[in-house]
């Protein structure tokens, strides 16, 4: 596992602290990007801008260019510029607190870049349920304040979202002050290629949680241990499939 990149193990780790440095819509969208061909065992990371970055974020090249200084400029990355190839890029270390992207939620063709960097922004106050939804009881005006965007911009990404089936608003029995019912947003992570990321992670703090109490290991982490690495396993031989049409995949839970 440590000779593999990001991209390979299938997610991303992405620093939340990084939404409080005032960057510009679309730069960590750019960042996320990067860091997904980051070898975890090298640290090497050289992804080609125009046949890596340009199509993968989906963001033009000189924004891209930009965005670039800008993460230099926060600190956030070092950029060794090479002629006639690629830009070595390494990332400081900031916080700890982490979100998780899975490469299908990166790959996401039908999602404008915005849309995705605002999804980005506000997962972490989603309640995620067993049935594969993160749902979130915020306005589209909070939601606005959280993501750093204005309120137009918002609701733009909570429609796109919902009309291309990633979200759907429902009304709920709470009574608000205003005596309007209040509105749960619904997000279907499974759609988005970011459920198995919180099932892992599930296992993975149970694991934890059993070592802690417990030093050696019982049939029950090994077990769990066992189901972590299935579900990896399936990320990695679904990111093999980089020409084909993506397939719904069948996790088994």
């Amino acid at each position: 596992m440590e000779n593999l990149t990001n991209r390979e193990r299938g997610h991303v780790q992405v620093a939340r602290k990084i939404k409080e440095m005032g960057l510009k819509q679309g730069d960590i969208l750019v960042y996320t990007v990067i860091k997904d061909y980051k070898n975890a065992k090298t640290g090497r990371c050289d992804p080609g801008l125009d046949k890596e970055i340009v199509p993968r974020t989906g963001l033009s090249k000189n924004f891209i260019l930009g965005a670039i200084n800008r993460l230099e400029e926060k600190g956030l990355i070092t950029v060794h510029r090479r002629r006639g190839t690629s830009n070595q890029y390494t990332f400081k270390q900031i916080g700890e607190e982490f979100d998780r992207f899975a490469k299908t939620f990166l790959d996401i063709k039908d999602l404008t870049p915005n849309t995705k960097e605002f999804y980005m922004k506000i997962q972490e106050y989603l309640f995620v349920h067993e049935d594969g939804t993160g749902q979130t009881t915020y306005s589209i005006n909070q939601l606005a304040d959280l993501a750093d965007v204005d309120w137009k911009s918002a609701k733009k990404y909570m429609k796109e979202l919902e009309d291309k089936h990633y979200m759907f608003p429902e009304t709920t029995s709470i009574v608000e002050e205003s005596g309007l019912h209040m509105t749960r947003f619904v997000f279907d992570l499974n759609k988005l290629g970011q459920a198995i990321l919180y099932k892992i992670k599930q296992l993975d703090d149970s694991v934890q949680d059993l070592y802690s109490r417990d030093k050696e290991k019982d049939e029950r982490v090994v077990a769990l241990e066992k189901e972590v690495n299935r579900l990896k396993n399936i990320i990695r031989i679904n990111n093999l499939r980089t020409n084909e049409k993506r397939q719904p995949i069948d996790y088994g839970f």
